[in-house]
């Protein structure tokens, strides 16, 4: 049960298993998405606004640490999320891939230098910390600490 499950991953994590943590990433990105998305409208359309800036953060985090078939897979299994919006900003991180010296790159120097402001409600806000909270999602807190500026009201 959830018990063990829960167990598991914290064993998985103070064991420090590397792979592991590199796919808690795209495991945390699909598990809010797939909350937002049965959210009622109002929440949804607010709370969607997370999920690009975390995916890219997750993406960016993932290539910067050389975790470069995780973050392929992330990557690919999501840009239709964010398409056609975003579709000329994914292109270019997908071009991420191919170069040697990630660091080096513009786009990634660019989104670690700049926070995304998100707006969100006090309902949305309360909504999306308790789930983040109560499913121990601490990878997208995290990420949303360091890469994303959310006002609240």
């Amino acid at each position: 049960g959830m018990e063990t499950e829960s167990c598991l991953k914290n064993c998985i994590l103070q064991y420090g298993m590397e792979d592991s943590k590199a796919a808690r990433y795209e495991e945390s990105y699909t598990e809010l998405r797939d909350w937002i998305y049965k959210l009622c409208d109002s929440l949804l359309s607010e709370l969607n606004g997370v999920l690009y800036p975390l995916w890219v953060s997750a993406f960016l985090e993932l290539a910067s640490k050389q975790y470069l078939a995780e973050a392929r897979q992330l990557l690919f299994n999501h840009r239709q999320d964010h398409e056609p919006e975003y579709t000329d900003e994914i292109d270019q991180l997908a071009e991420i891939m191919d170069v040697v010296n990630i660091d080096s790159n513009p786009i990634i120097a660019q989104h670690r230098r700049i926070k995304r402001t998100v707006r969100l409600s006090n309902q949305a806000d309360r909504a999306l910390t308790e789930f983040l909270h109560n499913r121990r999602l601490h990878t997208l807190v995290r990420l949303m600490n360091r890469h994303l500026d959310v006002l609240v009201g």
